[in-house]
């Protein structure tokens, strides 16, 4: 028997894939079984998130703080009574039982036991932890068949969970109260029945861990900041043939790595409310999987991230940060609303209802939960405003007001009023886009920049004799900074001169030195954002016989986010 990546494990449900991998892995493909279902959804989230974020930078960094507190507590009661999450949801985790040979009364009692654990145990609750006015949990046990696909793969592939029993489960939680789980009728009659059979009392024993799969299978069910995780530290798992080497067994590379992801930017959240697909139709499996293609098609299209097709308490929901690491543009409000209209035409064309909610603003990116179950989270205000939107869109899209500022030049936009949303406190104006506006025409000439450009060429011809100079454009926004670049560099390329432009927002707050990563990346010919490992290797091949800038190469360590080992310091 094989092993599993480490790293995999603490971040996919294995023993529901390894269900769904079958004998030859082939996708799309669904699986259906009876199991116990527990929904916990963290109430007062959203209040928490708004008033965390007004603190700034040090505000959001205490939202997955406070989320790994409950949900590495659940993941830890979980798996310990023989339960596998399934995902992080948000405010929500679902986690399940498979009924198998001791019965689906045994599952559902396993699944008690371990609600009863995470509302009893008031000493871990996460305000008596931090100090903070930490959120509450509603907790909800449903029981019958569990349907389970793995959709889209357009680029990644989505693991979604319904059936009978999650749909018993989120109904069920939110008619507990705080702190307190409810036990759906299913659950309550599986256990009856459990009873009357004579059934064996509960045994909990940790989950045993299933065979291994493909990494590059399993990989598939990331998303791609994860998947270039996951590829690099194969490749540091052995010594390779150009003297890289890792210690197999140690994982502070790719915790490290990790700890990267941590960052906040500007995105613009997308939330996507479908309705109208039946998990026990006959043929649910391949319209639920060209429904999610299509929509990842929309977000491509658009210069967007895969996107996320979920269950939650809210029905099938599609979900995608514009802005999300790799897919970063100046005009990301834009492309949301853009991808908004085309999702809305892709559920028309299935015969589905559909609500959409478009938000724009900050938010954190972050692994929340431990290592034994942990996830890649979006985590802030717009992230609330556009599930919020969405849950009053009522066959609509409504986007929140720094949506509509940053989109008016692209669309026309009706105002639909000032909005009380859950959770949020003050009313909130929604808009909803409308038709998209004609571009404005490119002037074909610059026009009064010849002062600035005869100083831009005279200091050219300065460094090309062998001075060093940088050169700082500064300006209103809109008053042609832009225009007076791309006019020079134009000049300069006509010229036969090697230009390398790097594009960088103030907002964008990646690190500082992205940008001169980007001009790397374009002198070597490399696509945007390659592995650091590559870059490395193809800059020492460029240098590798200029001693001075070889003993200076270690520099480069954090522009590129790798560990340069010493010996390949020289």
């Amino acid at each position: 028997m094989g092993k599993n990546d480490p790293l995999l494990e603490g971040f996919l449900p294995l023993e529901l894939l390894g269900r769904i991998h079958g004998a030859n892995g082939d996708r799309p493909a669904a699986v259906e079984f009876p199991a116990a279902v527990l929904f916990v959804d963290v109430s007062r989230y959203t209040a928490l998130v708004e008033q965390l974020a007004r603190r700034g930078q040090e505000g959001l960094e205490q939202i997955p703080k406070l989320l790994t507190l409950s949900y590495a507590r659940c993941a830890e009661q979980i798996c310990s009574r023989g339960g596998e999450v399934l995902y992080f949801s948000g405010d929500s985790l679902l986690a399940y039982w498979a009924a198998g040979d001791v019965g689906l009364g045994h599952a559902v009692r396993s699944a008690t036991d371990c609600a009863e654990a995470i509302c009893r145990d008031q000493g871990a609750r996460p305000e008596a932890a931090t100090g903070e006015v930490g959120p509450a949990l509603h907790v909800g046990v449903g029981a019958g068949q569990l349907w389970a696909a793995a959709l889209g793969g357009q680029p990644v592939w989505n693991l979604i969970a319904g059936g009978d029993a999650v749909m018993q489960a989120a109904r069920a939680q939110s008619q507990a109260r705080r702190w307190e789980y409810v036990l759906s009728d299913g659950a309550t009659q599986a256990i009856a029945l459990a009873e009357t059979t004579g059934a064996a009392d509960v045994s909990h024993s940790a989950r045993s861990m299933p065979s291994a799969l493909p990494t590059e299978w399993l990989a598939g069910f990331l998303p791609p900041q994860l998947q270039d995780i996951v590829r690099a530290t194969e490749k540091t798992a052995v010594v390779t043939h150009n003297g890289f080497s890792h210690d197999e067994g140690n994982g502070l590379r790719s915790d490290a790595r990790l700890d990267r992801l941590a960052e906040i930017r500007p995105i613009s959240a997308l939330f996507a409310r479908i309705a109208g697909l039946d998990h026990s139709d006959p043929m649910a499996l391949s319209r639920h999987h060209d429904l999610c293609a299509s929509l990842q098609a929309d977000l491509q299209n658009s210069g967007g991230p895969p996107g996320e097709l979920l269950f939650d308490d809210k029905g099938l929901v599609f979900i995608a940060a514009f802005g999300a690491r790799g897919t970063f543009h100046r005009d990301d409000p834009q492309r949301a609303v853009d991808a908004a209209r085309a999702i809305c035409r892709t559920a028309q064309r299935f015969d589905l209802a559909v609500s959409v909610g478009v938000a724009t603003g900050d938010a954190l990116f972050r692994i929340v939960g431990s290592p034994r179950r942990r996830q890649l989270m979006v985590l802030g205000p717009p992230v609330n405003r556009a599930a919020r939107l969405m849950a009053v869109a009522a066959d609509d899209i409504l986007c929140d007001a720094p949506t509509e500022r940053a989109s008016r030049a692209a669309f026309s936009f009706e105002r639909r009023g000032a909005l009380q949303l859950e959770g949020l406190g003050d009313m909130a104006p929604a808009f909803r886009p409308q038709t998209r506006s004609p571009a404005a025409p490119v002037p074909t000439s610059l026009i009064g920049r010849e002062r600035e450009l005869r100083f831009l060429r005279a200091t050219f011809a300065s460094v090309s004799g062998g001075t060093n100079s940088l050169v700082v454009v500064l300006g209103e926004p809109g008053i042609g900074k832009t225009r007076l670049v791309t006019a020079f560099t134009n000049e300069l390329r006509a010229k036969g001169a090697v230009v390398a432009v790097a594009p960088a927002e103030r907002d964008d707050r990646r690190t500082s030195l992205w940008a001169w990563r980007r001009v790397i990346e374009s002198l070597l010919g490399l696509p945007a954002d390659c592995d650091g490992t590559r870059l490395f290797e193809r800059i020492h091949e460029r240098v590798k016989t200029n001693a001075a800038i070889l003993a200076r190469l270690p520099l480069l360590a954090d522009v590129l986010a790798v560990d340069i080992p010493p010996k390949r310091r020289h």
